[in-house]
């Protein structure tokens, strides 16, 4: 029998990141220089493992997502951020469209005949670890 606490187990060097620089939304410029100053000891590492890659990536979007919301010239449409998302984790249309009911919904949010809901929003939100409001309209 596997023992499913052992498998499931944190490794310290995530914990130790989570420690330096908590994954969570970035608030202002100093905290978002905070978190570049750890993204690009990441980046210019080769020796990540699992877990350090991928607090990495997630700190990459969380800079991402500051930048874009702060940035007037950079910004993306929520479909855009989604469409990012999904290319950057690997994600088809199936693996998330539970999150919007169906299929074809998802579907017509990606080709802009439909908008995302609130509710598809905070759903989404959840999913990928960001404020819902990266998934709304500005």
């Amino acid at each position: 029998m596997i023992n499913t606490a052992r498998k499931n187990k944190v490794s310290k060097k995530y914990l130790n990141l989570v420690e330096r620089f908590p994954l969570i939304e970035i608030k202002n410029d100093a905290h978002l220089k905070m978190a570049l100053q750890v993204a690009d000891e990441l980046a210019n590492r080769e020796d990540l493992d699992d877990s350090e890659r991928e607090y990495r990536n997630v700190l990459f979007l969380l800079i991402e997502c500051y930048e874009n919301a702060n940035t007037q010239n950079l910004e993306l449409s929520p479909v855009e951020m989604l469409s990012y998302l999904m290319k950057i984790n690997g994600l088809k249309q199936a693996d998330i469209a539970h999150l919007f009911g169906s299929k074809s919904i998802l579907s017509e949010i990606l080709s802009d005949k439909r908008q995302i809901s609130k509710e598809n929003a905070s759903r989404l939100g959840k999913y990928f670890a960001l404020p819902a409001a990266v998934f709304l309209p500005k």
